[in-house]
């Protein structure tokens, strides 16, 4: 296990299925479905997204769209940090991170955690991912699909026996 730093989502990725990680972890690129591990807790797995210099300087530089006169006046929020060290940095929901016991109060901690790769036929953990995805439409239409091809065997299989 690793430590890393972890920093809230953008509110634009809140209910993304990915979480951001630094570039160069074990030959994980962009898309690739991995495993997050915590002890005590269930693992979870999700698609990654590399830290970039570009996605650094949009989040370093983002704006409290909620209040007018921190927008006017061009300040960050107060709670805000920058991300200095992307190495040892993770972006994750709030989502992912209640499923991982990371409280707020544990947000810019370090925390140890355990990244891994799927391998390209894990199709059953490809599965999981989507029914663990934080936005509840992909939920629905992986719990639909996996109903249809239910249905689809046993209609087929009634279909050979009659």
């Amino acid at each position: 296990m690793v430590e890393y730093k972890i920093y809230p989502s953008l509110h634009e990725e809140s209910i993304e299925g990915w979480v951001r990680i630094p570039e160069d972890i074990d030959h994980i690129k962009t898309r690739d479905f991995i495993m997050i591990s915590r002890v005590g807790y269930p693992s979870i797995i999700c698609q990654a997204r590399t830290i970039d210099k570009l996605f650094i300087n949009f989040y370093n530089n983002r704006l409290e769209s909620s209040n007018f006169f921190q927008i006017y006046e061009q300040k960050k929020p107060l709670d805000h940090e920058d991300i200095k060290n992307k190495k040892s940095t993770i972006i994750m929901s709030y989502y992912f991170r209640e499923k991982l016991g990371i409280t707020d109060e544990d947000v810019k901690s370090d925390i140890n955690i355990e990244l891994s790769i799927l391998k390209n036929n894990c199709r059953l953990q490809k599965i999981r991912a989507f029914l663990q995805h934080p936005n509840d439409v992909v939920k629905i239409a992986t719990w639909l699909a996996l109903l249809s091809i239910i249905i689809s065997i046993v209609l087929g299989s009634l279909s050979i026996i009659l």
